[in-house]
C-alpha cells in the first residue's frame, strides 16, 4: 500500500508530558528531515492523510495512487473554470491594480498571458500522473476551455466599415466591423504645414495612407479616383495636382479588391491587390469561420483555409483522438 515508504517514530502515551515535550518534536523532525517532501501545500498533505485514514478504516490495502489520481482529477475538474480564468484553483481577493504596460513589444504578449497561466496551473497539478487516462481527459477539457478564452481574447482585425483602422471587436462577430473610434483623422494637413498656412485638421478618414489633406483649399485635384468603385481601401479623392493630365488617382499606394470573400458564409472583403490576376477572393482571415458541427460544441472549426483558383482547400491543423 505504501510501497515501503514508511517512517516509524516511537511516541510516548497520549496526554503525558513526554508526548508534548519530546514525541511531537521527534515526529516533526522525522517529517521535515528524514522524509522527502512530496506535498506542494498543507492542503495536499491533508487530502492525502484523509485518504490514507479512509483506506485504513475500510481495510482497503490496494494501491493508493489510483484513488489519489481520481481525487486530484475530480478537484481539478470542479475548479477548471477558476484555474483557466484566474490561474489558480480558487479566486483570491486582492487590491492590486492591473498594470499598464508602456512597452509596445511587451503588449503583444498580453492576450496570451491568462491562457499561459491557465495552462501552467493545469499542468503543474497533473505532473504526477501525466500518462493517466483521466489526466488526458482532463487536459482535453482544459484545452477546450482555454480555446474559448483564446477565442474571446482574439480581435477581428478586418478593416473598419467606415474608416481604414482595424476592427477591434471579437473575432468572428456577426456585426459590422468597427474600430470603436471617431473614424476621423486627427493629424494636421500636410499641405498647409508645407505652405506655412494656418494649420487645419485632415479631412480624410482615420488610418488613410498618403498625405493629410484638409480639403478646405484646392491642394489637390479633388476628383474621384478611377479605382474608387472597385477598391476597399481607396482614399476616394484624386491626390494629383489640379489640371494634371492622366487618370485621377488617390494617394493609396496599393488598391485592394473590394469583392466579397469567396468562402461561403464569410462577409469580409477581399484583400488581394486589384492588379493581381486572381479568380478566388480571399479575406485576411486565415481560419475557417464556420462553427464546429459536433453537438454541444460552439467553437470555430480550427483548420487553415486556402483559396486557390476558386476552390476551397481546408488543411486541418491537428487530429485529436479521444
Amino acid at each position: 500500500m505504501y510501497d515501503g515508504k514508511v517512517e516509524i517514530a516511537a511516541m510516548a502515551p497520549y496526554n503525558r508530558s513526554e508526548y508534548y515535550r519530546e514525541s511531537l518534536s521527534e515526529l516533526a523532525e522525522a517529517v521535515t528531515e528524514r522524509i522527502d517532501s512530496c506535498y506542494y501545500s498543507g492542503f495536499t498533505f491533508m487530502r492525502a492523510l484523509k485518504l490514507i485514514i479512509a483506506q485504513i478504516a475500510a481495510k482497503d490495502w490496494t494501491d493508493i495512487d489510483s484513488k489519489r489520481v481520481a481525487m486530484t482529477v475530480d478537484i481539478l475538474r470542479r475548479n477548471l473554470t477558476s484555474a483557466v480564468h484566474m490561474g489558480c484553483l480558487s479566486v483570491t481577493d486582492t487590491n492590486e491594480e492591473l498594470r499598464v504596460l508602456d512597452n509596445f513589444n511587451t503588449q503583444e504578449g498580453v492576450p496570451d498571458f491568462p491562457v499561459a497561466v491557465g495552462e501552467s496551473s493545469i499542468s503543474s497539478n497533473t505532473t504526477d500522473f501525466c500518462d493517466d487516462d483521466e489526466e488526458q481527459r482532463l487536459q482535453l477539457e482544459a484545452n477546450v476551455a482555454l480555446g474559448k478564452v483564446k477565442q474571446g481574447l482574439s480581435v477581428c482585425g478586418c478593416k473598419c466599415s467606415v474608416c481604414f483602422w482595424r476592427c477591434v471587436m471579437e473575432k468572428g462577430h456577426g456585426d459590422r466591423h468597427s474600430c470603436m473610434g471617431s473614424h476621423l483623422c486627427t493629424e494636421n494637413c500636410s499641405y498647409c504645414t508645407r505652405e506655412g498656412d494656418s494649420l487645419s485638421l485632415c479631412g480624410d478618414l482615420a488610418g488613410h495612407e498618403g498625405n493629410h489633406n484638409c480639403k478646405r483649399k484646392n491642394h489637390t485635384c479633388g476628383q474621384s479616383c478611377y479605382l474608387y468603385e472597385t477598391s476597399s481601401n481607396c482614399n476616394e479623392k484624386c491626390s494629383l495636382w489640379p489640371g494634371q493630365p492622366g487618370q485621377h488617382k488617390c494617394d493609396s499606394p496599393q488598391h485592394m479588391c473590394n469583392r466579397k470573400c469567396s468562402l461561403p458564409s464569410c462577409i469580409n472583403p477581399c484583400v488581394v491587390a486589384i492588379e493581381s490576376n486572381h479568380k478566388a477572393h480571399q479575406c485576411n482571415e486565415k481560419y475557417c469561420p464556420t462553427k464546429c458541427t459536433i453537438n454541444g460544441c460552439s467553437s470555430s472549426f480550427q483548420s487553415s483555409t486556402i483559396l486557390e483558383q476558386g476552390f476551397i482547400i481546408k488543411k486541418p491543423l491537428q487530429e485529436v483522438t479521444i
